[in-house]
């Protein structure tokens, strides 16, 4: 039984044109995990700034877990003091917004006597005094 030579051209073309197919489709595929892989890294080497976590605090609308989330930025991130001022007065505004929960405001002070040993006396005189100034909420 002899295989007539158009045929086996055409079989030769068709298997041809899959292997180039299959070629591609791994080519396409190998493009866009490198794409996905180089935006997580974008985004995981970018911390947010300082002063926008503590915008976030400060604003009176931000919510309760936009202020959980601002709160462990700034431990992982700027957990180190380097002005103490301004943790102090991050420490009042977290003690005084209406969305803070008393979980966000430990865990963080907490943090933050852990990271600075050295500050953990006036972090702790300020919570105190950040707490016994804050007023009912209506």
């Amino acid at each position: 039984m002899a295989v007539s030579p158009y045929l086996f051209m055409v079989i030769l073309i068709v298997l041809l044109l899959l292997v180039f197919l299959v070629w591609l489709y791994i080519k396409k595929r190998q493009q866009n995990m490198a794409k996905e892989s180089g935006r997580s890294l974008v985004s995981a080497v970018a911390p947010p700034a300082f002063s926008e976590l503590q915008k976030v605090i400060i604003d009176s609308k931000s919510s309760s877990e936009t202020l959980e989330q601002a709160a462990e930025d700034i431990i992982t991130y700027y957990g180190i003091i380097g002005n103490f001022n301004e943790y102090a007065a991050l420490i009042e505004h977290m003690c005084r917004h209406r969305h803070i929960t008393a979980k966000i405001v430990l865990r963080f002070e907490k943090a933050l006597c852990n990271n600075n040993p050295e500050y953990a006396r006036n972090i702790e005189r300020t919570l105190q005094k950040a707490l016994s100034s804050r007023r009912p909420f209506v």
